[in-house]
Parts: C-alpha cells; structure tokens; sequence
C-alpha cells in the first residue's frame, strides 16, 4: 500500500509540471510574433530593425534650436535629402491588423511627441493620433489611412525631426 502511494504522488507531481510547463509554453507563444502590440522576439522580416538609437531630440545644442513659431502648417519646400527612418528604431507599418491603416511605433526612450505625415511641400497630410504605450512599452501611434493612401515620397515629422518614406506603401523598421 505505501508503495501505491507513493507511486500516486509521483504520478501527481508530474502532471503538475508538465501543466506548468504547457503555461509557460501558451504564455510565451502569446507575447512572441508580430502585432500591432508585441513584434518580440522575432525581426518581424526585417533585415534593418534596430534597437539601440540615441535619441537626439533632447539636445541642447542651441545651434541647433528650433527657433520658429508654430510650424505646423508650413509650406516650405523641403529637401529630399533627408534621413530615411530606417536606422532610428522607428516602425512605419503600412497596414495594421487593427484597423488596417498606418501606425508608427516608436522606440521605447521617446515620449509622446507629435507625428505628422507631410508631403514633400512640407504641407501636413494626417496628424498621428497617440493611443498610448503599447509593443513592449513604445509609443504607438494611429492615422486615418493606410500608408499607400499618401503620397510617394512624403516626410514623417516626429516632433521636430523629419525622415524620408520613400515608399509609404512599405513596412519600414
């Protein structure tokens, strides 16, 4: 009899980790892939993403101060030459899953500054809507249509750094 016993807890003791493992399996399976929320572990196809940018956007160069007013509406005609997105850790998705329109995700060490489309007049297409911190505690940002509703090429202005999108149609990390 202690020996049925004992043969019973083993048998007990065993269904109890192998369930423990199986959550730990369910749980890790629902944070990985892509998402409009999680894009960890995997590079989501990307062969550019990249996780460690400074983020400049503090910098107290006064050479480099923004000295206008509000710029917001502006028409200037801007170069081409501008940086493209690709480096900064910034994710142009094209199509969400949500709502199958553009959403900007940016690096964790940001705030939440203000994220505009333009064209390549400097004129404001769309203004990011911020729905808050999602993706692994980044700021996530929502606009009114799908990235291949805006002109080729356009600006992306986040706060007051503009990046080249050359192709607005295509995932950018």
């Amino acid at each position: 009899m202690i020996s049925l016993m004992t043969f019973d807890g083993f048998f007990r003791k065993r269904l109890i980790q192998q369930l423990q493992l199986v959550l730990v399996l369910v749980a890790t399976l629902s944070l990985s892939g892509c998402s409009d929320f999680w894009c960890w572990p995997f590079s989501c196809g990307s062969e550019n993403t990249s996780s460690a940018v400074a983020d400049d956007s503090a910098s107290t160069d006064d050479s480099a101060a923004d000295t206008s007013t509000d710029d917001s509406q502006s028409t200037e005609t801007v170069s081409s030459n501008l940086p493209p997105l690709g480096p900064t850790g910034i994710i142009w998705k094209p199509v969400s899953e949500g709502d199958h329109k553009l959403a900007i995700v940016l690096p964790q060490h940001y705030s939440a500054p203000t994220l505009t489309v333009r064209g390549m007049s400097g004129a404001v297409i769309d203004t990011g809507n911020y729905i808050g911190r999602t993706n692994g505690n980044r700021p996530t940002y929502r606009f009114g249509r799908a990235g291949g509703g805006y002109p080729t090429p356009c600006i992306l202005r986040v706060g007051t750094a503009d990046y080249l999108i050359s192709s607005p149609a295509n995932r950018i990390n």
